[in-house]
C-alpha cells in the first residue's frame, strides 16, 4: 500500500494505492503472473477530486536482469469500474540497490 500527497490546487489530500500479485518462474530470469493495482482508492470512501477509485488487473511477464538487481515488467491491463473499462497497457522497470 502507498500514500502520498501532492501539494496542487484541486488535488486529493491523500492518494491511496495499492499492489498485489503473484508470479512463477518460467525460466531461470522469467516469470509469468496475474497483477492487481487500485489507484485513489480514498475515492472509494468519500466525494473525490480526480474521479474516484480505479481497478487494474493484468497478466505481467517479468524479467529479472543485471544479476536481477534490476527487473523489467510488462503486459496488457484491463480497467475496471464505472465508465473505466477499456484495454491498457502497463509496463514497470525496477532497480534494486
Amino acid at each position: 500500500m502507498h500514500g502520498e500527497r501532492l501539494f496542487a490546487t484541486g488535488r486529493d489530500t491523500i492518494d491511496l494505492s495499492v499492489m498485489a500479485g503473484a508470479t512463477i518462474r518460467m525460466l531461470d530470469t522469467v516469470r509469468a503472473g496475474l497483477e492487481y493495482v487500485g489507484q485513489d482508492l480514498e475515492g472509494a470512501f468519500s466525494q473525490e477530486a480526480e474521479g474516484g477509485a480505479r481497478h487494474l488487473v493484468d497478466p505481467v511477464v517479468s524479467a529479472a536482469l543485471f544479476g536481477q538487481r534490476m527487473s523489467a515488467t510488462a503486459g496488457p491491463a484491463l480497467a475496471l469500474g464505472v465508465g473505466q473499462t477499456r484495454v491498457l497497457g502497463r509496463a514497470a522497470l525496477a532497480y534494486q540497490f
